[in-house]
C-alpha cells in the first residue's frame, strides 16, 4: 500500500462521519444552531493546520483501533460526544457505504474478468 494513502481514507471516513453526524442530529431534532456548532468544530479541527501536516506526512496506513481513535478525537472536538456504540456504528456504516461504491462501480464499469470472457 502507498505511504501517501492514509490522507484520502482519513479524509474521506471524515467525510462520512460528518454526514452520519449531521443526519442523526437531524433525526434527534437538534436546532440547526448545534448541528452547525458541532459540524464546523470537526470540519474545523479536521482541517487544522497541525492534524494536516501530521496527516499528509508519508506514512504506512494506521490500523483500525488507530483509525477509529483519531476519528473519535475528531468527532470529539465539538460538543458532541460519541460512546463506543456509536463510533461501531459510524465505522460499520462507511464500510457498508464503501463495499456499496466498490460493486456500483464493478457493476457500471464491468469487472475485467468478465469483460474478457465476452470478448
Amino acid at each position: 500500500m502507498s505511504l501517501r494513502t492514509l490522507p484520502l481514507l482519513v479524509l474521506n471516513m471524515g467525510g462520512e462521519m460528518l454526514y452520519i453526524l449531521d443526519q442523526r442530529l437531524r433525526a434527534q431534532h437538534e436546532t440547526d444552531d448545534k448541528t452547525q456548532r458541532v459540524l464546523n468544530d470537526i470540519v474545523r479541527s479536521m482541517f487544522s493546520k497541525a492534524f494536516m501536516e501530521e496527516l499528509m506526512k508519508p506514512q504506512d496506513l494506521y490500523s483500525q483501533r488507530a483509525l477509529r481513535c483519531v476519528l473519535t478525537r475528531l468527532a470529539h472536538t465539538s460538543i458532541m460526544r460519541l460512546n463506543p456504540a456509536s463510533m461501531d456504528r459510524v465505522r460499520n456504516l462507511h464500510q457498508t457505504v464503501t463495499r456499496q461504491a466498490e460493486i456500483t462501480s464493478t457493476l457500471t464499469t464491468g469487472d475485467p474478468k468478465h469483460t474478457y470472457s465476452i470478448g
